[in-house]
């Protein structure tokens, strides 16, 4: 019997289960050096420009940065539903279009991100070159 359908969703479960696998140490590595970051960030006023910019890519993060991992797990089940209705056939290979797609929503939310920080990030440079104008005197 020809299971040929089934190529695709073996192999996307397969590195997404890898990926998230051997993710998981380094996340909580991760979340731990942000948490410290950011107590650091609030407790000084000095930095409160920094905290802008920080809450800004933690808030896409939170929600609009996930975009494209939902679009990532409807392709995987996607990918299975269609091996599964056609065995025989590489129809499952089609469900990389919703992957495709969130690559694009994900691509333009990430561009209104960085739209939105550019500013923010030419005050913080703009200040920090103020600061050690002003320390060379």
């Amino acid at each position: 019997k020809d299971i040929s359908g089934y190529a695709m969703p073996v192999v996307f479960t397969a590195l997404m289960g890898s990926a998230m696998l051997f993710s998981l140490p380094m996340n909580s590595k991760l979340r731990a050096v942000e948490k410290k970051q950011k107590a650091e960030l609030k407790a000084n006023p000095e930095y409160a420009k920094n905290l802008e910019w920080y809450n800004l890519y933690e808030d896409f993060s939170k929600y609009k940065g996930k975009v494209y991992f939902i679009f990532l797990a409807v392709s995987i089940v996607l990918s299975w539903v269609l091996a599964v209705l056609f065995p025989a056939s590489l129809w499952s290979v089609s469900s990389i279009v919703p992957m495709a797609v969130g690559v694009m929503i994900h691509n333009k939310l990430l561009k209104d991100l960085r739209q939105k920080a550019i500013p923010i990030e030419r005050e913080i440079d703009g200040e920090s070159v103020t600061d050690k104008e002003e320390n060379n005197r």
